[in-house]
């Protein structure tokens, strides 16, 4: 910990969310010797040493800093130990069934990305650290698992895929590149915080990210009482096209969007009509959506060697009353726009650079107003996710075991790659998840048990399905 004497601050470079405490990924091998183990064990470790060099703040822990003067929590990245823990278990838990990590068709589907066999890390005795980055090799009769474990304050998911690659790289002897601002800055610049060092020269200004968690002293009912759980939904390309067609043909006059818009309208008006029955009339719900901000204008402003891996991405925000009456066209069109180069780069901007002007902006919050009420809005970057109400949609990072990306050693192949099951933050999110099939699109949603239920009764959701688990 060398380079890291003194506290870092988080200071991400756009909003961000925290969907959990953690994000997990686990490479899961076929059995080997003790004595390859222990070699391969070995190797990781090595590659920590390594990997901490480059990336100190990896072996830091998070810590509360506070709040801002507008209520918001603040965390920074305190000194803790010299490389991440690397837990190893070799007790067999006889849990994992003998061929859960050996069918191939498990293995491509998309649910086994929400596995119920979680290989949890121990908790530190005093339950109180936060590390920023952990590590547990889990030896079973059958199967070697690595679980490798980041904090959602510091890494979004692809930000943890991304580590997992130059931890490989560390493995093999050396990381490639050095600060990951050069021959990766096309895919890392969404994923990057900035870890502020010198609190003398930092220029932004606080502001609130969106919170998607319920503050724990809430009177409402816990996710247990709600019956809240995740439920996974596949629509095969004939569905899709009709999604597509549908959206299009419910706002002819303002032209086409992308499948990833039309989904989204899609998937939020269900969603919103599912929760018709037990909510008001009059009542209001926000559409998230976790967009790739790195090619807007202006979003990276700055370059310099305090820029490492982090989080995450941008998120837009629209409202609207009475949400099942409103047409999937709209909901779509103002998607498209909320995330349009011009708007991404006013929000950004707004977001690091904020001089305290108030920035006109179509897709913040008052989107449910008109079009011409909506343009003059002010820029909101404190709004607070009701799970009762809004919806979250963010897509899965896509995940190819056989990349050499993954290859630790050369001799443990990596079978598969998981992405462990947990229980739902909160309820009202959608993930978009990686597609066994082209053109695929893949589902899972976190609901209550009567809006579920309520959802499976919709003809224009449960007609279009193709595969359902809930």
């Amino acid at each position: 910990m060398d380079n890291l004497l003194v506290d870092t601050e988080i200071v991400p470079l756009t909003n961000r969310v925290n969907l959990g405490e953690y994000h997990n990924l686990c490479l899961v091998f076929h059995d080997k010797t003790l004595s390859s183990s222990r070699v391969f064990i070995s190797r990781v470790q090595n590659g920590l040493v390594r990997l901490s060099r480059e990336f100190p703040w990896i072996a830091g822990q998070v810590q509360h800093d506070g709040h801002t003067d507008r209520g918001a929590n603040k965390y920074k990245i305190i000194p803790f130990q010299v490389i991440p823990r690397f837990q190893i278990d070799s007790h067999p838990k006889s849990n994992i069934p003998r061929n859960d990590f050996g069918q191939k068709a498990d293995e491509d589907w998309p649910m086994g990305w929400i596995n119920e066999n979680h290989v949890s890390i121990e908790p530190w005795a005093d339950s109180k650290s936060s590390p920023v980055m952990e590590l547990k090799l889990t030896l079973e009769p059958t199967a070697s698992i690595l679980t490798i474990s980041m904090s959602s304050k510091v890494v979004d998911r692809t930000g943890l895929i991304m580590m997992v690659r130059t931890l490989v790289d560390a493995c093999r002897g050396s990381i490639r590149n050095n600060n990951l601002s050069s021959s990766h800055a096309l895919t890392t610049e969404k994923h990057t915080a900035l870890f502020n060092d010198d609190k003398k020269s930092l220029i932004m200004q606080d502001r609130v990210p969106i919170r998607f968690v319920p503050d724990p002293s809430s009177t409402s009912q816990s996710s247990e009482a709600k019956s809240i759980d995740w439920a996974l939904f596949t629509f095969d390309l004939q569905a899709v096209r009709e999604v597509e067609g549908l959206v299009c043909g419910d706002n002819p006059s303002q032209g086409v969007v992308d499948t990833d818009k039309a989904f989204s309208a899609f998937v939020f008006r269900n969603i919103c009509s599912a929760r018709d029955d037990r909510l008001t009339s009059g009542w209001t719900a926000r559409c998230f959506r976790t967009v790739d901000a790195r090619n807007a204008l202006g979003t990276r402003t700055k370059k310099d060697e305090r820029q490492h891996l982090g989080a995450l991405q941008h998120m837009t925000c629209n409202s609207y009353t009475n949400p099942s009456n409103v047409s999937m066209g709209r909901i779509a069109r103002d998607l498209d726009k909320a995330s349009s180069p011009s708007v991404l780069s006013r929000d950004v901007k707004h977001f690091l650079f904020n001089t305290g002007t108030a920035v006109g902006n179509a897709a913040s919050s008052s989107a449910a107003s008109s079009s011409a009420a909506s343009s003059s809005a002010a820029f909101s970057s404190d709004v607070n996710f009701d799970p009762a109400q809004d919806v979250a949609i963010v897509s899965w990072a896509d995940v190819e075991c056989k990349s050499s990306a993954f290859q630790l050693s050369p001799v443990w192949k990596v079978r598969c790659i998981r992405i462990p099951y947990h229980q739902p933050a909160s309820e009202g999110l959608v993930y978009f998840m990686p597609r066994s099939l082209k053109d695929e699109m893949t589902v899972a949603l976190s609901l209550r048990e009567t809006d579920l239920k309520r959802l499976l009764s919709l003809p224009g959701w449960i007609d279009r399905l193709k595969y359902d688990n809930h």
